[in-house]
C-alpha cells in the first residue's frame, strides 16, 4: 500500500500538522503540532497503522514540522501522557 504525506497548517487552532494519505485519497492519521501548548500528538483516525509506519512518519514529522512557534525544538514538546510500568 502507497501512504502520502503532505503539510499543513491551521491558523485557528495555531497548529501545523502532518498528514498521512492513503493511496486512495483518504486521510489516514497526523501528527500534530500544537504551538499553544507546545505538544505534539497523534491522530489515527481509528485507523490500524503498522508500528513501523508510524514510527518512520513520527521521525518525518520531527523533520518536516519545524520546532514550535516560540523556537523550542520539537524533541522538547510537553508531555500530557505518562506510561506507568
Amino acid at each position: 500500500m502507497k501512504l502520502d504525506w503532505q503539510t499543513a497548517g491551521d491558523v485557528t487552532r495555531n497548529t501545523k500538522s502532518l498528514e498521512l494519505w492513503h493511496e486512495k485519497q483518504k486521510h489516514i492519521a497526523d501528527v500534530i503540532r500544537d504551538d499553544d501548548t507546545n505538544h505534539l500528538k497523534i491522530n489515527t483516525y481509528g485507523n490500524e497503522i503498522d508500528l513501523t509506519v508510524l514510527q518512520d512518519v513520527i521521525e518525518l514529522a520531527l523533520d518536516q514540522l519545524g520546532a514550535f512557534e516560540d523556537g523550542t525544538p520539537l524533541t522538547e514538546a510537553t508531555l500530557f501522557q505518562k506510561v506507568v510500568p
